[in-house]
């Protein structure tokens, strides 16, 4: 499955902005997670969410039948080291924090 078009809303509908690295990556990450959703391995789902803090595409393992994170890229770990030195960049260059 190649991914052509993205076109991502916020949950009210409005368009989501995203600089053209923030697209190629979540095209990657999209494309990844519909090549290992047609493996159809037993009882798992790989999904792509963007982390509200970090800004960045995770992709998740999850056992179908729950919905349970089995594992996830990047981890919750890296996430928060992640918005912790974008905080801290934001901040020494003056500009507000989100």
């Amino acid at each position: 499955m190649e991914i052509t078009t993205i076109r991502p809303t916020n949950p009210n509908g409005t368009p989501v902005e995203f600089d053209s690295g923030q697209i190629d990556s979540l095209r990657k990450a999209l494309t990844a997670a519909g090549k290992l959703n047609r493996l159809d391995i037993a009882d798992r789902e790989f999904t792509v969410a963007r982390d509200p803090e970090s800004r960045r595409f995770v992709v998740a393992a999850r056992k179908r039948s729950t919905g349970t994170v089995l594992d996830q890229c990047p981890s919750e770990d890296i996430l928060k080291r992640l918005t912790k030195l974008s905080s801290q960049d934001r901040r020494q260059a003056g500009e507000p924090s989100r």
